[in-house]
């Protein structure tokens, strides 16, 4: 495991709870993404597959893997919501993660840059 792990975000998402706005991605092998959708929806989210911005398909992952965006109406339990979905076949991770890093710098709409270091409040 690396030495330090910093994340590079936008300020508004650096709160004390992902905001229901913000989905937790999950990145799947394609040949689960149906099965994945329809294990979200039984957690009780809204899931679909993310569309490209540039060309008519789906996006994919370097790996050629897709990327399945999930919503909830709030994010109390994205926890055990995530360790659920990662469990699920054809996942190989989603974007939660939980006291890994070990610098966040949170850039303001001015410019500016905030450190948030492991351990501050």
């Amino acid at each position: 495991m690396a030495a330090a792990y910093i994340i590079l975000a936008p300020a508004e998402r650096v709160t004390a709870q992902l905001a229901a706005t913000v989905p937790l991605c999950l990145e799947v092998v394609p040949p689960c993404v149906s099965q994945v959708l329809r294990t979200a929806a039984q957690l009780g989210l809204r899931a679909k597959q993310r569309l490209a911005d540039n060309y008519a398909g789906y996006v994919r992952t370097s790996l050629g893997n897709a990327l399945i965006d999930c919503f909830a109406p709030d994010w109390d339990q994205i926890a055990d919501l995530s360790t659920a979905l990662s469990q699920t076949n054809g996942v190989i991770s989603t974007s939660y993660f939980s006291g890994l890093a070990s610098l966040i710098l949170a850039e303001a709409a001015d410019g500016s840059v905030t450190q948030i270091k492991k351990g501050d409040k």
